[in-house]
């Protein structure tokens, strides 16, 4: 008895799955944190059959904005990093941009000196791994490697006041954690800043996106996780930062039922938001259900299980 309780919770996890969709609009008068930014709707872009989407970061290069996300593969069962292409309004195609032996998400995207980088959340592979783009948007290699041995998510690096500080969420079990931490770059490493953990709270210290500059405010978007994964957004304004110092305060908190989405679909929860100069995107959480595509990936899974 306790053998098939056991085998029915094995097949309901593989089958029965928490899933997003990405939503997209262009930017306007107000972002979403602002008074009178809820108004304006998201469309919401559609999953295939084989993928979902979630974690939308988005640059605007030229006329065309680059989507990058994760891309989460229903059939073997993890993530890689996809990107679209926006030009006039039109969304091109899902593409993969990269993949490696484990899961990846949140692919945070930056430049420097002429120079795209990408931070993915690897933290089944135990490293932050800082790829390079050796063309621009499809093809990237790694240069680097921190915090190696160790699994981390969500991290960002911003630079301010002319020093680059790492925020990232150490994890000791499990895929949550209720901590975010800061290192300070100095030489070739990362110092843990004096304040660590800066932030000791599930409502509000993951990430949920780039840290940014906007109205001469440094913001910083955290995930509610403290009822499940995804909740809602906090809008922080990180007010000091050095290498003694960080304080923050909350200017706003967005949930999923305060947004204009199109349809008439109801979603469950959010938990990523970035912008570019044309558009903002975030993630939406569905009700968890069963999909052909996640049939296949447990027909996979008892092969291998079988021939091993």
């Amino acid at each position: 008895m306790e053998f098939e309780i056991k085998l029915l919770h094995k097949l309901r996890q593989q089958l029965i799955r928490e899933e997003w969709n990405i939503a997209i609009r262009p930017l306007g008068k107000d972002r979403l944190y602002q008074i009178g930014g809820i108004k304006e709707k998201f469309i919401v872009i559609p999953n295939s059959f084989r993928y979902w989407c979630a974690d939308p970061f988005i640059v605007s290069v030229e006329n065309i904005d680059y989507l990058f996300f994760e891309m989460f593969d229903r059939f073997r069962g993890k993530g890689v990093i996809g990107y679209r292409e926006i030009f006039d309004g039109k969304i091109g195609k899902m593409k993969t941009a990269y993949e490696a032996p484990y899961h990846l998400s949140f692919p945070c995207i930056c430049k420097v000196d002429k120079e795209w980088y990408m931070i993915p959340e690897y933290s089944e592979g135990k490293e932050i791994p800082i790829l390079q783009a050796t063309h621009f948007p499809d093809c990237w290699e790694k240069v680097e490697s921190w915090m190696t041995g160790q699994r981390c998510v969500d991290s960002v690096i911003i630079k301010h006041q002319n020093q680059e500080y790492l925020f990232t969420q150490k994890l000791k079990k499990g895929y949550h954690s209720n901590t975010l931490e800061i290192f300070i770059h100095e030489g070739d490493e990362w110092i843990p800043h004096c304040k660590n953990p800066v932030v000791a709270s599930s409502s509000d210290s993951r990430l949920a996106g780039k840290i940014f500059m906007a109205e001469n405010k440094l913001i910083r978007v955290a995930q509610d996780c403290s009822d499940g994964y995804g909740k809602s957004l906090h809008f922080r304004e990180i007010s000091v930062l050095n290498h003694k110092e960080f304080v923050e305060q909350g200017i706003a908190d967005i949930n999923v039922n305060n947004i204009s989405i199109d349809g008439k679909k109801h979603y469950v929860g959010i938990h990523t938001y970035n912008s570019s100069n044309h558009y903002e995107v975030i993630d939406l959480k569905n009700h968890s259900h069963v999909s052909l595509g996640n049939l296949v990936n447990l027909f996979w899974c008892i092969i291998k299980k079988v021939f091993h």
